[in-house]
C-alpha cells in the first residue's frame, strides 16, 4: 500500500521543512551523498552534500579532498539559497571536487582507459517506441561528435542505462603541482578557468586536482530543463519519465579492463543522487544540543507539520491562482468509481465494512459524540488528508480528509473522516478535483497530485470556518444522532451510516 499523510514526506531521520517555504509548484526536495567505503569497518563513511554550504570533506580508498554543490536557478527553497552572482546572472548547477588521487591512472588509448565520469540511472527507463528511436538518434549523433568519446547504454535490458565521457571533456579541471596553492572551491578564480580541451589527463598521486562542472540548462529542484528554445522549462519525466535516483561516478575505465559495464571495478569517486515526490520538503540534518539537557530538541515530522497546519497568516492559498481544483457545473459527475478497476475477489465487503466500523468505535477518539442542533458551538480542524490504495479495486486509490472536533464545552477533541469525493460536492460552489494516471502498463492507477489534495485542504478550511452546509454535514455525521437504530433498539449496521463507519472511511 501507498500512504501519504498530509504534506508529509518522511526521509531518513531528518526533519522536514515546511511545505509552504516551497518556492515553485514543481518543487522536489533531492539529496546527493558520497559514497564511502562498502566496508561497514571502514573509517571512510558516506555523507551527505549538503546544497549551497561550504565544501565537505570526503576519502575512500582512492581519492582524498573535498567537494561543494551549489545550485541557483531560482527555485530553491528560502532556506538553501545560496549567494547570488557578482554580475547578477543565474549560475544554474554546479558540482566542484578538489584533492588528490592516491593511485595514478591508467594510461593509453581514451576509448578504453583513462578516468572516466558520468551518471548511471538505478531501474530501467521505461521508453515508449517512439522515444526509444529517438534517443538511439541522438546517441549516434554524440557518438559522432565526439569521436566515439562518450558511452550511452540506455536500451539493454542486461544493463542499467549508463552515461558517460572521459572526465576531460565533462569537467573544466586545474592541476596544481606539489608546493602551489590550487584555486579555492566555490572562488570567482576557479571559475574564470576555462575548459582546456578533449586532451588526456594524467593523473598522479602529487598533484592536486580541481575538477569544476556547470550547467545552466538543469534545474533539480523542480527536475526541469532550462533555456531550451520555444519549450523551457520542459519537464525531464516527459522525456525518461519518472527518475527517482541515479549514481554520479568517476571511474578508471582501464582498471575496468575496458568496459563500462564493469565500472564498479574501477571506481574512484561515488555519489547517490536521490529525489523525493512533488510537493514533499527538503530534509536537512538534525541539530544537535538544542535541548536543554544537551539532547536534540528538534520535532519529529509530525509534530513540526501539525504544528503549522491550521496557521493562517502564511499559509494561505488563494483559490483562483490553483487551476488544480476545478469548479464543477450542476451537470459535472462527481465520479468516485472506475469500470475498468480490477475486483480483488468476492469477498462479502459490506460485512468487512461494518467489522472495521465496529473496531473504529473501539477508539475513544473515533466514537460518535451527542451533539446539539445548534453547530455554532463546535469548531473543527483539518489538520490531515490520508491516501491509500482501495481495498477492493487494486488501480484506484482512495482519499479521505480527517477533521478534529471540540465542542466550547469540552476541550477534548474528536476524530472523523470524510471521502473528498462527498467533501467536494458538498463546497459552495462544487468542486471537482483534477487527477492523472501514474504508473505503467496494467499497474497504471489515477491519483491526485500533492499540490492538488493541499489546495483542497485549505479550500476545506474556509468552508469550516463559516455555518455551511460542508460544516453541518460533517458536524451531522459524526454525532450519533447519524446512527440509526432498527426497530428493535439497537444499531442498524445495515444503514449507510454504520456501514461508512464513525470515521466515515
Amino acid at each position: 500500500q501507498r500512504i501519504r499523510v498530509g504534506a508529509l514526506g518522511l526521509s531518513h531521520a531528518r526533519v522536514l521543512h515546511r511545505a509552504s517555504c516551497m518556492p515553485t509548484n514543481r518543487y522536489c526536495p533531492f539529496s546527493l551523498t558520497f559514497c564511502g567505503s562498502d566496508n561497514g569497518d571502514s573509517q571512510y563513511k558516506s555523507k551527505v552534500v549538503a546544497l549551497n554550504a561550504p565544501p565537505i570533506e570526503i576519502e575512500n580508498d582512492n581519492f582524498k579532498g573535498k567537494v561543494m554543490l551549489l545550485h541557483d536557478t531560482g527555485n530553491e527553497p528560502p532556506n538553501l539559497k545560496g549567494p547570488s552572482s557578482p554580475d547578477g546572472k543565474r549560475r544554474g548547477v554546479e558540482l566542484q571536487i578538489q584533492g588528490k588521487f592516491k593511485n595514478a591512472a591508467s594510461r593509453g588509448e581514451q576509448k578504453t582507459s583513462g578516468v572516466w565520469a558520468g551518471g548511471e540511472l538505478q531501474t530501467q527507463m521505461n521508453l515508449g517506441w517512439i522515444m526509444k528511436n529517438i534517443v538511439e538518434v541522438c546517441a549516434k549523433y554524440a557518438r559522432k561528435k565526439n569521436d566515439g568519446r562518450v558511452h550511452i547504454s540506455v536500451n539493454s535490458k542486461t544493463e542499467l542505462p549508463l552515461l558517460s565521457w572521459p572526465v576531460q571533456q565533462l569537467f573544466i579541471y586545474v592541476v596544481t603541482p606539489p608546493g602551489s596553492e590550487p584555486p579555492a572551491l566555490g572562488s570567482e578564480e576557479l571559475r574564470s578557468y576555462k575548459w582546456a580541451g578533449a586532451g588526456e589527463v594524467p593523473i598522479d598521486t602529487e598533484s592536486t586536482y580541481t575538477f569544476f562542472y556547470n550547467t545552466p540548462y538543469l534545474d533539480l529542484c523542480s527536475w526541469e530543463l532550462l533555456k531550451v528554445p520555444g519549450v523551457s522549462p520542459l519537464p525531464i519525466e516527459s522525456i525518461l519519465r519518472d527518475i527517482s535516483s541515479a549514481r554520479v561516478i568517476m571511474y578508471d575505465l582501464g582498471v575496468a579492463g575496458g568496459s563500462h559495464s564493469n565500472w564498479r571495478k574501477g571506481a574512484l569517486l561515488e555519489w547517490l543522487f536521490v529525489r523525493g515526490e512533488e510537493g514533499n520538503v527538503s530534509p536537512v540534518e538534525e541539530e544537535e544540543g538544542d535541548g536543554q539537557d544537551g539532547s536534540s530538541s528538534v520535532k519529529t515530522p509530525l509534530e513540526e507539520q501539525s504544528d503549522d497546519s491550521e496557521g493562517s497568516d502564511h499559509e494561505g492559498i488563494a483559490e483562483e491562482d490553483h487551476p488544480a481544483l476545478i469548479v464543477a457545473d450542476d451537470h459535472d459527475a462527481i465520479d468516485d468509481s472506475e469500470s475498468s478497476d480490477e475486483s480483488l475477489g468476492s469477498v462479502d465487503q459490506e460485512a468487512v465494512s461494518v467489522a472495521d466500523s465496529q473496531a473504529l468505535e473501539e477508539i475513544p477518539s473515533w466514537r460518535p459524540r451527542q451533539v446539539s442542533s445548534a453547530t455554532q458551538s463546535i469548531s473543527l480542524r483539518v489538520p490531515y488528508y490520508i491516501e491509500s490504495i482501495d481495498r477492493w479495486r487494486r488501480r484506484k486509490v482512495r482519499i479521505w480528509y480527517v477533521f478534529a472536533m471540540t465542542k466550547s464545552e469540552e476541550p477534548e477533541e474528536w476524530w472523523h473522516a470524510k471521502a473528498a469525493t462527498e467533501l467536494a460536492a458538498l463546497c459552495q460552489p462544487r468542486r471537482r478535483l483534477r487527477n492523472f494516471r501514474r504508473g505503467p502498463g496494467a499497474r497504471r492507477y489515477t491519483c491526485c497530485a500533492v499540490k492538488t489534495l493541499e489546495q483542497f485542504r485549505h479550500v476545506l478550511r474556509e468552508h469550516i470556518a463559516a455555518e455551511t452546509k460542508l460544516k453541518r454535514s460533517i458536524i451531522t455525521t459524526a454525532s450519533v444522532q447519524a446512527t440509526r437504530e432498527s426497530g428493535n433498539g439497537q444499531p442498524d449496521h445495515h444503514s449507510p451510516r454504520s456501514t461508512k463507519g464513525p470515521a466515515g472511511l
